[in-house]
């Protein structure tokens, strides 16, 4: 667990802004985490995920507010 928990499902997804690094923890295969932030103007923005060990594998996924998949993508 870590402090961002519980945040596994879309409705419990916990508020971030551009530019904060998140110390998140992996809990076991299948430990969804869910994150939300506002996009003032249009343009690119870039999201990184990293597994500190290695061991992980990580997927980010961006919705837009009705839930459409805007972009996805697995390490």
């Amino acid at each position: 667990m870590d402090e961002y928990e519980e945040n596994d499902l879309k409705g419990q997804s916990k508020a971030i802004t551009q530019g904060q690094s998140l110390p998140n923890n992996l809990c076991g295969s299948g430990d969804a985490d869910w994150f939300a932030f506002n996009v003032s103007q249009t343009g690119d923005y870039l999201v990184v995920a990293a597994s500190q060990g290695g061991a992980a594998a990580t997927i980010i996924t961006a919705y837009d507010s009705s839930g459409a998949v805007l972009a996805a993508a697995q390490s």
